[in-house]
């Protein structure tokens, strides 16, 4: 069995799996020479299908929901430094400034709305199943694969099971992961 598997946020990263043996993996700001390149990681693509072949029995990707790909459609799929794109949009993120500006006047009363409302919108909007499925619809037209052969995981269950390819089945194994933006 051979899988690709492409993560495209910050550090931006091609996989290849071969009857479950790792045989490539590299992050493309090793080709773009982009500190933790963010976007899709174009070049490194071409290199694996050039190195590979494109005839992948499935592609894995670690965002189970729309999130990522909102993500990558706000940046207009090009490649950028992380910390670039991190700084620039706080900048211009209205949201940003309210919450700024609303802690410093009304404190209780901003985190109370906030936490409420912005994560209630922002679930609403990455599980919902027309983004799913434009998400699914890039992804099959980028790497020329049916929507039926992309996988999506959750993104830290995918953190959970890369140490398991160098681990012992036979023995019992804690994983734990911690993920904050790098």
């Amino acid at each position: 069995m051979k899988i690709l598997a492409i993560h495209y946020g910050h550090n931006a990263t091609v996989g290849v799996l071969i009857d479950g043996q790792v045989v490539f993996a590299q992050s493309e700001e090793r080709l773009n020479r982009l500190k933790n390149s963010t976007g899709w990681p174009e070049m490194t693509l071409a290199y694996v299908y050039e190195k590979y072949g494109k005839n992948f029995d499935y592609v894995v990707f670690p965002q189970e929901t729309a999130g990522g790909y909102i993500f990558l459609e706000k940046q207009g799929f090009k490649s950028e430094r992380f910390t670039d794109l991190f700084n620039k949009s706080r900048l211009h993120d209205l949201r940003f400034w309210v919450r700024y500006w609303g802690l410093k006047l009304f404190p209780d009363l901003t985190v109370r709305f906030l936490k409420k409302k912005s994560a209630r919108y922002q679930q609403r909007k990455e599980n919902s199943p027309a983004l799913k499925e434009k998400a699914i619809k890039y992804y099959a037209e980028k790497t020329g694969m049916p929507a039926e052969k992309i996988i999506t995981l959750d993104h830290h269950k995918a953190h959970a099971y890369s140490p398991l390819f160098n681990v012992d089945s036979d023995k019992k194994n804690l994983v734990f992961t911690l993920d904050g933006e790098g």
